[in-house]
């Protein structure tokens, strides 16, 4: 049994998993170790070598902030090679156009069947979006809508940044790493304190 923090998350898990690849290796509440602490993952799934991390951002105890660092850490630390996160409000009221958005974002985490089964339920708003210039492949925050938003951080296997944008976390990392590593909270404070012109992204 999956001991989800949320109803939500568990719908969305099953959500995903029907439309995994058959023996896509697919763990829930992962805890991962990182030089600034342990995380936990919501879902992370392993599909061809590439492990994929899957965030559902509840409203209530939610810090964007502290969660882009905390996703610096898991990616920079291999602990993961993307983390893509979903806002639990869209995913209350647009499950089957999340879903489609999902499939364009990361389509390795769908069976070909459920590709074309994705689309068919995904609205017209969500298909001429998917239609549009966006770089599937980098690192972005996509705003489907004003309040809709799907939060996409990635590195690619060799460790290379991808894309414009949101590279930030791989300077969040170098600069923790610097600090020799320790509580988050205390990493946050010391950046904030610090002269960023310096940490320029590389």
């Amino acid at each position: 049994m999956n001991e989800f923090e949320s109803s939500l998350e568990n719908v969305f898990f099953d959500q995903v998993l029907k439309r995994l690849p058959r023996t896509t290796p697919f763990e829930t509440q992962v805890n991962v170790s990182t030089l600034c602490g342990t995380f936990r993952l919501d879902m992370l799934a392993t599909v061809e070598g590439r492990r994929i991390g899957l965030e559902v951002d509840g409203q209530e105890f939610h810090d964007e902030y502290r969660d882009e660092w905390r996703d610096a850490m898991i990616l920079g630390d291999g602990q993961a090679d993307e983390i893509i996160r979903l806002r639990g409000c869209d995913l209350v009221y647009h499950l089957d156009d999340c879903q489609f958005l999902l499939s364009k974002i990361q389509p390795l985490l769908f069976c070909e069947r459920q590709l074309a089964v994705t689309e068919r339920f995904a609205s017209e708003r969500a298909k001429r979006f998917a239609e549009g210039e966006t770089d599937w492949q980098c690192g972005a925050l996509l705003s489907y809508t004003e309040q809709f938003f799907i939060d996409i951080r990635r590195r690619t296997i060799e460790g290379r940044v991808t894309g414009p944008g949101r590279e930030f976390w791989a300077v969040y990392h170098r600069f923790a790493t610097e600090q020799g590593g320790g509580p988050l909270d205390t990493i946050i404070e010391r950046w904030r304190a610090t002269d960023r012109a310096a940490w320029s992204v590389p």
